[in-house]
């Protein structure tokens, strides 16, 4: 990823957090809006450094979804990717446990369904192990589950429009 975007509202509260990643320089910066800035201020990490460094090939917490999907998956093919949360690297199991038809509005797919594996809390609870699933030939995502820490979200495909994969 290049940036991941949070917008937090509860009430009258709001916040915002905008996290960009150089990927080349391998340097992340943390922004954050609180009620009604109207301009984002830079987060310091520990030392007071406007930057922090990153691993190869980092994820953010949703890009990771996208980023498991493009692997060469197949059952029980366990798989580790870095996530960075809250000024952190951390450690990210995938691992493929299982095959199943998924019943959804754009028809039945046959899915690999994935679970992830992670110790760091943020958008999703630490415990949740969120579930995947992806279309096998396509790897579209088309299942979600994760709890979150207000109750949990699911997400299920509506419509697919097949198109010629591109050259």
């Amino acid at each position: 990823p290049w940036r991941y975007d949070e917008h937090h509202e509860e009430g009258a509260k709001r916040k915002d957090l905008r996290v960009e990643f150089d990927q080349a320089r391998h340097e992340v910066r943390y922004l954050r809006k609180k009620g009604d800035q109207k301009e984002f201020e830079e987060l310091k990490f520990e030392g007071g450094s406007a930057a922090g460094l990153i691993s190869d090939r980092i994820q953010d917490p949703l890009s990771v979804i996208y980023y498991a999907r493009l692997l060469d998956l197949s059952l029980g093919r366990k798989l580790m990717i870095t996530v960075h949360v809250d000024q952190k690297d951390w450690p990210t199991v995938i691992e493929v446990v299982d095959q199943e038809m998924i019943d959804t509005d754009a028809g039945k797919l046959d899915c690999w369904k994935i679970r992830s594996q992670y110790e760091y809390e943020g958008l999703f609870i630490a415990e949740s192990e969120p579930l995947l699933w992806v279309e096998k030939e396509s790897k579209i995502p088309v299942k979600i589950e994760v709890k979150i820490p207000v109750g949990s979200v699911k997400v299920v495909l509506k419509e697919w429009i097949k198109g010629d994969a591109p050259q």
